[in-house]
């Protein structure tokens, strides 16, 4: 019965959808919002329009613990259900948002230009691009109907998408928003554009908005000869696929310590894991999931992950990337299918399948990625509020 009352409010919220797109919009208000907090591309892009870009009016729309942390800091924010929070939302001409309308208020966001700044380039096919999503299940037209009545951003097609290549538009964007390759914008993403900038910068940039906590991270590495992290991708799953790994931590952390290497393990909030098993070993590192990983990444020797877009992201900066992709059949089985061949996808990356070949990559020197690769992945340039203002002023 409370699944009927939840499906029959969520029916009810539909016709305020569409009369939002009655309302007035402002080309030079901008809301900015991301589903799993004060993260990601999203965020970025917020600091650097506040900062470089007075003739917009940018606020962030998140929710209470969000909105309290970034006030502290004399950022522009709204919860997303004040009265201010709505009236920016039904107002405000662009929406920013890192995954869909719903990061921010999708049932204020009728006529608003959503551009999507998405939060990996990468392997995996997502959205419409992966057959495991509803809109391909076989279940009937009235589940769909009820998919469609509850998760409506999902179906929302994005005025932008940003892409960081002609080759990912054609192959990744474009695909998995199901929209045509002159709607992708191509350009650095500003997260990437932010951790390649000089250290002192990342520093400033700490001191200014981050935790001192950071700050304590990053100057405890000079006590290490290598650090490394390990930033695995969810499994759709759900399984505790750590503990499926063969990681030993006991004999990785000996290991470690042997060499004075510290290995820092961050997991996607999405990964189930019991971090008491690590809590108390020397030279491993357990951060929490909500934790910025691009604000310690510059600082850092050396990226495990598997099909993960951090693993593109860290190629920026020419450091050295480790394959671990233990799981490859159980994973493009029951969790997603790759958009490239997984031989395409690692190409000058180190590859290994298991824990005791993974220890010995860790000891590798990096390989360098040749330009053809990088530019596979990547364009360099940056030059994302430009663009989008000038699309936008188009119109």
């Amino acid at each position: 019965m409370k699944r009927f009352f939840f499906i029959f409010f969520k029916f009810c919220l539909l016709p305020i959808y569409y009369l939002s797109y009655l309302i007035p919009r402002n080309k030079r208000r901008w809301v900015f919002g991301e589903a799993n907090g004060f993260n990601n591309n999203s965020k970025y892009f917020y600091l650097e329009v506040i900062n470089n870009h007075k003739e917009i009016d940018a606020v962030w729309i998140g929710d209470k613990d969000i909105v309290r942390k970034l006030r502290e800091k004399n950022l522009p924010c709204y919860f997303r259900y004040s009265l201010k929070g709505l009236w920016y939302s039904l107002t405000s001409k662009i929406y920013i948002v890192s995954s869909t309308p719903g990061d921010i208020n999708f049932y204020l966001s009728g006529g608003a230009f959503i551009v999507n700044l998405w939060h990996g380039v990468g392997v995996k096919a997502c959205l419409w691009a992966n057959p495991l999503h509803r809109k391909y299940k076989s279940s009937g037209l009235l589940k769909n109907i009820v998919h469609y009545i509850l998760c409506p951003h999902l179906y929302h097609k994005p005025y932008l998408v940003l892409s960081t290549s002609d080759d990912m538009t054609k192959a990744f964007f474009a695909p998995m928003f199901d929209i045509e390759c002159s709607k992708c914008i191509t350009n650095l993403y500003p997260r990437c554009h932010f951790m390649m900038q000089d250290r002192q910068k990342i520093i400033e940039h700490i001191r200014k908005y981050e935790t001192e906590n950071y700050l304590n991270i990053i100057q405890s590495f000079s006590k290490y000869k290598k650090i490394i992290m390990y930033a695995p991708t969810f499994r759709d799953s759900e399984d505790d696929f750590i503990n499926q790994s063969g990681i030993d931590f006991y004999d990785l952390n000996a290991f470690l310590a042997s060499r004075n290497f510290l290995f820092i393990l961050k997991l996607h909030p999405a990964t189930k894991f019991n971090a008491q098993v690590i809590n108390e070993l020397s030279n491993i590192l357990y951060l929490d999931s909500t934790f910025d990983s691009y604000l310690i990444m510059p600082f850092s020797d050396m990226l495990i992950s598997d099909y993960s877009s951090i693993v593109y992201d860290y190629m920026l900066l020419g450091k050295q990337v480790e394959i671990f992709a233990f799981d490859f059949k159980r994973y493009t089985a029951s969790c997603r299918n790759l958009v490239f061949s997984m031989e395409d996808a690692i190409k000058g990356f180190s590859y290994s399948d298991n824990y005791n070949d993974l220890k010995k990559h860790i000891d590798k020197e990096k390989i360098i990625v040749p330009d053809d690769i990088l530019n596979h992945w990547w364009t360099k340039h940056y030059c994302l509020y430009q663009i989008i203002n000038e699309l936008i002023d188009e119109k």
